[in-house]
This record gives structure tokens, sequence and C-alpha cells, in this order.
């Protein structure tokens, strides 16, 4: 005859149960450092891939420009994207459907900021994120844009800086120390990017 064998149940006791929930609730608080983590690699990541796009697209220009047999005067380039590109003599680009170019020692840094947005949007394309300036409240994950010193300033907002106007943030600084632009020197057409 066969016999059939009975288990029997017994439940958790307070102590086992107990040790399993410090166990769950300690596995986010070991995880969330490393989650934090791979969003601040991801943000380096974006702007640096943002940056490589406005030099890609810079170097787009130039070389159009060389191939078009280097003149040396300032030269507006036809349909980059449905908008025209002046170049300086150099051919670095300096401004998209103005006709004028950008100098150092410009006197109107408004004038300027706004060059510099229409560079970026004509540049980048469809690509592009929307820019704001320094007195407007941008969202995170966006960019403002800022003239400086001659350079063209793309400072990327982070959810701490995310609604500020004019403060800290102008210049690229967080309150948490960290730090993400893109800069544009139409004189010599370097692009750089700065994260930390």
């Amino acid at each position: 005859m066969d016999s059939v064998g009975y288990r029997q149940w017994r439940a958790y006791s307070r102590l086992e149960f107990t040790i399993g929930i410090a166990v769950l609730a300690l596995l986010p608080a070991l995880l969330l450092p490393r989650y934090n983590n791979l969003l601040e690699d991801a943000r380096k990541a974006g702007v640096i891939a943002q940056g490589s796009s406005l030099k890609a697209a810079v170097m787009h220009v130039h070389e159009r420009w060389y191939l078009d047999g280097k003149p040396d005067a300032v030269k507006t380039l036809a349909g980059s994207g449905g908008n025209d590109i002046t170049v300086s003599a150099r051919g670095w680009p300096q401004d998209a459907g103005a006709g004028s170019v950008m100098t150092a020692d410009m006197p109107d840094a408004v004038t300027a900021t706004a060059r510099c947005a229409r560079l970026w949007q004509a540049l980048l394309q469809d690509s592009a994120p929307p820019l704001y300036t320094t007195y407007e409240h941008a969202p995170a994950d966006r960019y403002r844009v800022d003239w400086i010193s001659g350079v063209c300033r793309y400072t990327k907002v982070t959810a701490a800086g995310s609604g500020k106007t004019a403060g800290k943030d102008a210049g690229g600084q967080e309150e948490n120390g960290s730090q993400s632009y893109i800069e544009y020197n139409a004189a010599n057409g370097r692009v750089t990017w700065f994260i930390r």
C-alpha cells in the first residue's frame, strides 16, 4: 500500500518576518545612490551629445564655406535647414537669418544673446532643445543662452535651477556645485563643453 506523506506547514515567526521586512527596506536605501548616479551620468551624456551635435554643425558650415572658395568677406550661406547662416571672413557661423556679425566688443548683450539663440536653432535644427534667456523661467533639462565675453554659452538647467531667473545658475553654477554648459566661440569656431 502506498503511503502518502503529509508535510506539516508552519507560519513565519515574528523574528523571521521582521528580518524579511528589514531586508526589503534596506534594498532601496542601497540602490538609491546608484540610481542617482545613473541619472547624473545620463545628464552628462546629454550635454556631451548636444555639444557634439553643435560642433558637427559648426564644422559642416565651415566646410561649406571652404568648398565655396573661402571668400575673404562676410558671406551668407543659403539653405541650412531653411535658415541662411552668416559666416565670418574666416568661415565660422556668426548668425542665422539676420545677416549681422558677432564681435567680442558688442555693446548690446541682449542682441548678442538673441544671435546666439538663432544660431543654436539654425545649426541644430530639429534636435535643438528650446532655449531660454537668463530672465525667463526655464524648466529642467533645457538650456539657457547667454553672451559672456564674446562667447555664446548654453547652460543646462537642472531640476535645482529650474524656474530661476537671474542668479547663480545664469553662469552655469548650481547650489549643489554642479555645472554643465556648452560654449561656442564665433571668432574661432571652437565648441567646448564643461561638466562638473
